[in-house]
């Protein structure tokens, strides 16, 4: 049995994150990983078990579409960020992921000097051989990706086999056959709005630095910069009149500490200057994580789900606030939030935070 079949067999299953895919392999090793993942699906029957033919399905029909699996083994595989999906689906020219990138993004209905200045942008740093990298929506996403077909990275929010918008039909193609396609979603996944939160985690951190055009204020990309923050990624905005709410987004982000976009040549000299130090690395993900009791009761862990359970909402909390409140060691409670989230409970990020998943 190879071991990316096993991999992906316990990133499929449930609703296991990087933070506790990685957990769990620390603690149980891949085999006894399987083996607590499957006991605890089987005992919660309501939820649905990855199969191994589904498994191998995935496996063959990403082969025959073109594609094939890098995991954080792979030397291609990003290393300067600890929140990305431990296994990607890729399509394409593989070797984008060695390059210099810029992540650029921003909304769907862009005005036409947002769409000017986006390809004056994207056509500069394409002279300097810079990968530009979006989530191939409509309006921004698409002009980013127009300007370097031969040179962007395409993140996808649903399996790597689905054309998302529709209408990039051609684009998806040009970039399948020139640039790279990435998705951490299974293979023939439709788009659902789950999608989107995790596709912007990934185009935050892949680029090197994050460039929003044209955002208002409640615009995805506001999501992903925040993300990007996380990071440490430097944040580029462009300037917009004050009263120009496509820009109040923009303006946002300059607010709070974002660097003026108003000279493409300000992101080569900020970023990828050879004078510059090196990017700083994300922190590894917190030992913390590491710290698992495999052995509490039952009963305790009966009663320290319900405690969790009413101490959580949908906007993320610190472990340490969880320990803090339901006083039991953090061992069992690393327990208990795994078992949480295989079940499609609760979602765990990189900087020790947990949210609730509300099914509606």
């Amino acid at each position: 049995m190879t071991i990316i079949r096993k991999k992906l067999f316990i990133f499929r299953c449930g609703n296991i994150g990087t933070v506790t895919y990685k957990m769990l392999l620390k603690n149980f090793g891949i085999d006894g990983a399987i083996e607590y993942i499957s006991q605890v699906l089987k005992e919660n029957y309501k939820y649905k078990i990855s199969s191994w033919e589904d498994i191998d399905k995935e496996i063959t029909n990403l082969k025959n579409f073109g594609g094939r699996f890098i995991t954080e083994e792979d030397n291609e595989f990003p290393k300067n960020n600890d929140d990305l999906p431990p296994i990607l689906s890729i399509i394409g020219n593989i070797e984008l992921l060695k390059k210099k990138s810029v992540t650029v993004i921003g909304t769907r209905n862009p005005s036409l000097n947002g769409l000017q200045y986006t390809k004056y942008l994207c056509r500069k740093w394409r002279e300097k051989d810079l990968v530009i990298i979006s989530g191939m929506a409509l309006g921004i996403d698409t002009i980013a990706h127009e300007e370097n077909t031969s040179n962007t990275i395409a993140v996808l929010p649903g399996g790597i086999d689905i054309i998302y918008p529709k209408q990039n039909y051609f684009l998806y193609n040009d970039i399948k056959n020139n640039g790279l396609l990435i998705s951490s979603c299974p293979f023939g996944e439709n788009v659902t709005n789950r999608n989107f939160p995790r596709r912007n985690r990934i185009l935050a951190a892949l680029g090197n630095a994050i460039v929003v055009t044209e955002a208002m204020k409640n615009s995805g990309a506001l999501i992903t910069t925040n993300y990007g923050k996380k990071y440490n990624k430097k944040i580029f905005s462009v300037p917009g009149h004050p009263l120009d709410m496509r820009y109040e987004g923009n303006n946002i982000l300059l607010k709070n500490g974002g660097y003026l976009m108003d000279d493409p040549q300000i992101l080569v000299d900020k970023i990828f200057s050879l004078s510059m130090q090196e990017e700083e690395e994300i922190p590894l993900i917190s030992s913390i994580n590491n710290i698992f009791n495999k052995n509490i009761s039952l009963k305790d862990k009966e009663i320290l789900k319900k405690k969790i359970f009413n101490f959580l909402s949908i906007l993320p909390v610190s472990i340490n606030s969880i320990i803090e409140y339901t006083k039991y060691p953090i061992g069992d409670v690393n327990y208990v939030l795994t078992e949480m989230e295989i079940l499609g409970e609760i979602e765990r990020y990189f900087d020790n935070s947990v949210s609730l998943i509300i099914k509606l």
